[in-house]
């Protein structure tokens, strides 16, 4: 199969929160962002619109999509939002790595 990088940033601001999150695929990123406002579930804490706790599963999708079929070869997560420049960097270093 061929080789792809995703890249998701997470950026929350307040209380109740806006998540506004950005995909990118392959170092090039999607210009519409999707976002989340909200307070959390009853009994998930936190401030964000989807708590704090809550299980985070790679591979595993909703309902209706089905599970990941493939490989994933690396997982990286950080504590601060990458730069478009920092993503695209990251792309090209493990696309180098898969053979790409």
């Amino acid at each position: 199969g061929k080789f792809h990088h995703v890249g998701v940033t997470i950026s929350r601001v307040g209380n109740p929160s806006v998540a506004t999150i950005y995909f990118h695929q392959d170092g090039v990123k999607n210009a519409t962002p999707t976002t989340i406002s909200g307070t959390p579930p009853a009994g998930e804490g936190g401030t964000t619109p989807w708590g704090n706790g809550r299980e985070l599963v790679i591979g595993r999708g909703a309902p209706t999509w089905g599970d990941f079929n493939g490989q994933i070869g690396n997982v990286q997560f950080y504590n601060r939002v990458l730069t478009d420049e920092e993503i695209k960097q990251n792309y090209n270093v493990h696309r180098a790595r898969f053979g790409e």
